[in-house]
């Protein structure tokens, strides 16, 4: 991250510990509203240097694109789980609520969403 600025840098902190882009401007910047937050964490996102700088911290904790995958395809794929008498199972119904949650996060992940 050294190729960063030191706003930048905090940005990408913020943004690892957070997992909330515009929550990591409101933060690092001095931004007048979170509409305002929300347009700089998009720029933020694609700027060339902070995705290698997220993506070194990825590389940093094991963490590889075929892993990515794996648990994303998971949870496009949730059921709903039902408790009974302390067991848990699963119902075999779609979990829209879930699935939807990872759609965003896939997007998110690609640079094509940001919180």
């Amino acid at each position: 991250m050294e190729n960063l600025t030191l706003k930048q840098q905090k940005f990408v902190a913020s943004y690892i510990e957070t997992g909330n882009a515009t929550q990591a401007v409101c933060d690092n910047y001095n931004v007048k509203d979170r509409k305002s937050a929300k347009v700089i964490a998009c720029g933020l996102r694609k700027h060339p240097k902070i995705r290698q700088a997220l993506y070194e911290v990825q590389d940093e904790a094991g963490i590889t694109l075929e892993q990515l995958a794996f648990i994303l395809n998971r949870g496009l794929d949730a059921k709903k789980v039902i408790s009974h008498k302390g067991e848990f199972t699963e119902s075999g119904c779609h979990d829209y609520s879930t699935q939807l949650e990872y759609l965003r996060l896939a997007h998110e992940l690609r640079g094509d969403l940001v919180k």
